[in-house]
C-alpha cells in the first residue's frame, strides 16, 4: 500500500510540488475520481494476484525463490530420512 501512496503522490506532484494526498479537498472531482479508481484497481489486482501478475518479473522472482525453498526442504527431508535409516540399521 505504501508503494501505491508513493505512486499517487508522484502523479499529483507533477502539478503541485507540495501535494498531500491525505487532504483531498484541494483536488478537483476528476482527480479524486481517478485516484479512487486507481486505488480500487490496485487493491483488486493485489487480491487476484498476491504473488504478482503471471509472467511478471515479481512473479518469476517469487516462483524461483519458492522452487529453491522446496528443493532445500526436500533435500533436508531426504537427509533426515537417511540419518534415521542409518541409525536404525546400526542399532538393529
Amino acid at each position: 500500500m505504501a508503494s501505491l501512496r508513493q505512486k499517487l503522490t508522484r502523479k499529483l506532484s507533477m502539478h503541485d510540488k507540495q501535494a498531500n494526498i491525505d487532504e483531498h479537498e484541494d483536488f478537483d472531482d476528476e482527480t479524486t475520481g481517478n485516484l479512487h479508481r486507481e486505488i480500487s484497481e490496485a487493491e483488486l489486482e493485489e487480491q487476484q494476484h498476491p504473488q504478482g501478475r503471471p509472467g511478471s518479473f515479481l512473479n518469476r522472482l517469487i516462483s524461483h525463490g519458492n522452487k529453491k525453498t522446496e528443493d532445500q526442504l526436500s533435500k533436508e527431508a531426504a537427509a533426515a530420512h537417511n540419518a534415521a535409516m542409518n541409525k536404525q540399521s546400526s542399532t538393529g
